[in-house]
């Protein structure tokens, strides 16, 4: 078999295989990549996948006869990101047919430079290759439309998704075909309005996270299988086939406050300032400690205890629009981390029903849902001494060291359930 092709064309499809990333190694055919050309055809197939998400792409092909052959991903995707352009790459086996494992050589000539390279690598049998669900011949899906804006829109708020493998129902987007993305960990939801137009699904994390790629520019076809389990998204020449996390995704609707009492605007450069800030209390600061939010007449002051128990603080004008009285002694706590990530969606403004309930940042079509953190002072009131040891027991018991009055505990008054 041989293949000839330009590496120019291949290099952003390597570049979406490359971007998938392998979470076992104990498969040697998750290892490497299946090229396969058929007769009569000009354009060959790449594969590469992990058992959960499968991606085959179409490549041009210039000199070529009938076949298929593996190579090792990592080897082969290398010598795609270092050829020079106008490179040309022409892939030769020199197995017999009935040796399909036979070495691959890979034979690298430069245009520019006139140079010739070339590599051997050892392949597998391409027959024993795992296939797409995809192209299995049981496959029955629905066709949809899923708009260019929507892959960005479910790709921008994946940050918001759960990590928890114990809360696999969260560890995805969720679409919902009322018209909305909705990601979620249990103490932040993003939702973002689109145009949905499959079946309530979750798509995983690991697919979501391919979206970043370049080649990922235009919208998609969906097709769901009709167990909802799998779906095929088909990008151009590039399909996606993915498993689709299987459950029921928690009523969202439930911990979106309908309304607030205010709103405060922040300036887009006020916002770009204190992110950084923002990021760096939460890398420094103590676990699970918060930020907090003061609100007097039109300055916004948030301050976060440091590991020394001192307090660093950085004050912003804002802009207040009120719907009910703003009370003097107003303050609420956000996880630090958490509100730099709404932040950097864009979303500069914050609404606020009072200290215990959710802070809304949002910008019209996207919000951003924080749960609020309640911050317990614990403060130990000096006593006398002689008082100290009356109060003792007369049996000696390991007693609770005092607590030191700069320390705070910080826990969560609520979470999205899932």
């Amino acid at each position: 078999m041989i293949l000839t092709f330009q590496a120019d064309q291949l290099k952003p499809i390597a570049t979406l295989h490359r971007r998938l990333k392998l979470l076992t190694k104990s498969v040697e055919y998750l290892q490497h990549v299946r090229l396969t050309l058929l007769p009569g055809q000009t354009e060959a197939t790449i594969e590469s996948t992990d058992l959960d998400i499968h991606i085959t792409s179409r490549i041009p092909v210039g000199a070529a006869t009938p076949g298929t052959f593996t190579l090792p991903r990592k080897e082969f995707f290398e010598v795609i990101r270092t050829a020079d352009k106008g490179t040309e790459i022409r892939l030769e086996s020199s197995g017999q047919q009935t040796n399909p494992a036979a070495p691959t050589t890979i034979a690298i000539a430069s245009r520019s430079k006139k140079l010739a390279t070339s590599l051997t690598l050892l392949g597998l049998d391409p027959t024993e290759f795992p296939i797409s669900l995809h192209t299995a011949a049981d496959w029955v899906g629905s066709r949809h439309i899923l708009p260019s804006d929507t892959i960005r829109a479910i790709h921008t708020i994946l940050p918001s998704a759960s990590a928890d493998e114990t809360r696999y129902v969260l560890n995805g987007v969720f679409c919902d075909p009322a018209g909305a993305v909705i990601a979620t960990d249990g103490r932040r939801l993003a939702h973002s309005a689109a145009r949905v137009t499959t079946p309530p699904i979750i798509l995983p994390s690991k697919l979501v996270s391919l979206f970043a790629d370049k080649s990922i520019d235009s919208a998609a076809v969906a097709n769901v299988h009709e167990d909802k389990t799998t779906i095929a998204l088909a990008f151009g020449k590039t399909t996606i086939c993915s498993k689709l996390i299987t459950g029921n995704f928690p009523n969202y609707r439930q911990v979106m406050p309908k309304e607030s009492a205010f709103s405060a605007t922040i300036t887009p450069t006020s916002s770009d300032s204190i992110i950084p800030w923002l990021r760096t209390a939460g890398k420094r600061a103590m676990k699970n400690n918060s930020v907090r939010i003061e609100i007097k007449d039109s300055t916004l002051r948030l301050s976060t205890k440091e590991p020394d128990h001192s307090e660093s603080a950085v004050s912003i004008p804002v802009h207040i629009s009120r719907r009910s009285e703003l009370p003097n002694d107003f303050a609420i706590s956000f996880n630090p981390t958490f509100l730099a990530d709404g932040l950097a969606l864009g979303l500069t403004t914050l609404d606020l029903i009072d200290g215990m309930s959710p802070g809304v940042l949002t910008n019209g079509t996207t919000r951003y849902v924080l749960m609020p953190m309640r911050v317990l002072h614990e403060v130990q009131e000096d006593q006398p001494e002689e008082e100290q040891e009356e109060e003792e027991p007369e049996q000696e018991q390991e007693q609770p060291a005092p607590a030191d009055p700069n320390t705070i505990e910080v826990e969560s008054t609520s979470t999205i359930a899932a």
